[in-house]
């Protein structure tokens, strides 16, 4: 019975290795094109702001990690007024150009599809 046990347990820990494996996988591929799409999608006067655009891995550890994709100084400022729109020095109101949502919907979306794909190819 021990030996079974054994067994069982050796085979549950793999299953779960692998599928975190797959995970992070996952997760850093999702942000390398979440990446992408916003350098693309944002509203691009310069450039400078759309350039700007990066990903960091927060943290890791045995279960996952964590990945932040933000814009990098000193443009960080930008995002919420060009994403939300804003008043304008003469007290009109500048548009919300929406670039952030729509790869936020995408990221949401591609991640559950391979967090899916994922455990079902492993079972």
């Amino acid at each position: 019975m021990d030996s079974l046990l054994k067994q069982l347990n050796d085979l549950l820990y793999l299953y779960a290795e692998n599928i975190t494996d797959e995970v992070k996988a996952a997760e850093t591929e999702v942000a390398k094109k979440a990446v992408r799409k916003l350098k693309a999608a944002s509203p691009k006067r310069t450039g400078k702001y759309a350039r700007n655009w990066r990903q960091k891995t927060v943290y890791e550890n045995a279960f996952g990690k964590k990945t932040v994709i933000y814009v990098k100084e000193p443009d960080y400022r930008l995002t919420h007024l060009l994403e939300k729109g804003h008043k304008s020095r003469n007290g009109g109101m500048v548009k919300a150009r929406k670039h952030i949502a729509p790869v936020e919907q995408w990221v949401q979306e591609e991640f559950e599809k391979r967090v899916r794909e994922a455990v079902q190819n492993d079972s």
